[in-house]
């Protein structure tokens, strides 16, 4: 019987050195791999947070915000879209704030169109009930008052006219100012 023995455990060294090579070189690779999907990923994104921080400007009431347009993928068409809806957006708000000053002026103008009647109705009734009965100022008072309450008469009729109108709907059409001013002009001449 022949017995050969050779030491190999050199072979078993050499495969944990192999195995220790190898785990720390997948360690590396592991690391520069999702370093570089962390920056391809944010590459991709960018585009997309861009929006978010756009559509965070305009939900916070900036409505001038609008993106800036770097790809010309799905991505840029979403964000052409958007800026086209922030415009309409812009517009509908003007057109909103608009509407509401007119109604503050119209209101702030009713409000003085109504009042100068009132006060003087109010003031010859109290002039009436304090004063010593003289038939010539009495009658006179009266005319007055009545006279301003057939104005406040009137501005409510127009009020409601202005209201009826508001529920009708009516078709504007173009009407040339000049022969407009012509015809109020002979309409005026004596």
């Amino acid at each position: 019987k022949f017995t050969y023995i050779r030491d190999i455990s050199s072979v078993y060294n050499d495969r944990k050195g192999q195995y220790s090579l190898f785990l720390k070189l997948n360690i590396v690779i592991a690391l520069l791999l999702a370093t570089i999907l962390y920056f391809l990923s944010r590459f991709f994104t960018y585009p997309i947070s861009i929006l978010t921080k756009s559509t965070q400007s305009i939900a916070s009431g900036d409505f001038s915000e609008r993106v800036k347009i770097i790809t010309s993928d799905e991505v840029g068409l979403l964000a052409e879209n958007f800026n086209q809806m922030a415009e309409v957006v812009e517009d509908k708000i003007r057109v909103l704030e608009k509407n509401a000053q007119l109604k503050q002026q119209f209101i702030e103008s009713f409000t003085h169109e109504i009042k100068t009647p009132l006060t003087s109705i109010i003031g010859y009734a109290d002039f009436l009930r304090s004063t010593k009965y003289n038939e010539k100022i009495y009658y006179e008072s009266l005319e007055y008052i009545y006279h301003e309450g057939k104005r406040l008469e009137a501005l409510s009729f127009k009020l409601m006219d202005l209201i009826l109108l508001k529920k009708q709907d009516f078709n504007m059409k173009y009407e040339d100012l000049f022969l407009v001013c012509n015809k109020a002009a002979e309409i005026l001449k004596p």
